[in-house]
């Protein structure tokens, strides 16, 4: 089933295909629908109490290591075509724009981090097994999930989306958060906590407001307009 998982969210993220009506995003609609189907199939299909078991054990860990697996081809394919080959300062990747592939990025780094095991000691008959005696597969799963939520961050960076910027700073915010939380006081962390998380989302959002000036005019503009509207008439 996880290898349905692989195919179902790499599907997302297909290259452009030449000769289809639109060539980045119908590859996506019908690899996603077609194996959408073949994922529903299989799930109706298996037995329940085999089903149940998966869904206890297994879901989570497999999600996890399917969205890393997907992360790292999407933000592969992206420095390949865009950086290396074309040379250009726009990151979009397997998407028509900048906004798409940060947004992806985005929703794979949350699948990464929300499947992502506690840092807390296993319970009674969870796997626990020792990696040259100093490191487990936790350990090295939240190493891996880390390398890749800065990665991820830095490609969002260079693609210029402003929103994508804001999503990335929040999601390694909680992330620091979680893990500081098993190390720390929490009295010392919430007050330590706030401020750096205060500091880092205040930088983001002036960075974000400092550049793309004549895009963010507009917004402000669509946005007093708008407000003008509705107080004229609010209900309609």
């Amino acid at each position: 089933m996880k290898y349905i998982h692989l195919i179902l969210l790499l599907s997302t993220c297909l290259p452009p295909l030449k000769g289809l009506t639109d060539d980045v995003l119908m590859p996506k609609w019908y690899g996603v629908v077609m194996m959408g189907m073949v994922a529903a199939t299989i799930h109706l299909t298996l037995p329940k109490r085999e089903d149940k078991v998966y869904r206890g054990r297994y879901m989570g860990s497999s999600l996890q290591m399917v969205a890393m697996l997907v992360l790292t081809y999407h933000l592969v394919y992206a420095l390949v075509a865009d950086v290396i080959m074309r040379g250009s300062p726009v990151i979009k990747g397997v998407f028509d724009n900048p906004t798409g592939f940060a947004l992806h990025t985005c929703v794979l780094v949350g699948v990464i981090e929300a499947n992502r095991p506690s840092s807390r000691p296993p319970s009674m008959g969870e796997a626990f097994i020792e990696i040259t005696g100093r490191r487990t597969i936790r350990q090295v799963s939240i190493i891996l999930v880390w390398i890749l939520t800065l990665l991820s961050a830095v490609m969002v960076f260079l693609s210029g989306c402003r929103t994508g910027m804001v999503c990335m700073a929040v999601i390694i915010l909680l992330m620091f958060y979680r893990e500081m939380r098993q190390r720390i006081k929490p009295g010392v962390m919430r007050l330590w906590g706030t401020v750096i998380s205060s500091g880092v989302l205040l930088a983001v959002v002036l960075y974000v407001f400092s550049v793309k000036q004549e895009s963010t005019g507009g917004r402000q503009f669509i946005l007093e307009r708008t407000w003008e509207l509705i107080e004229e008439r609010p209900l309609i």
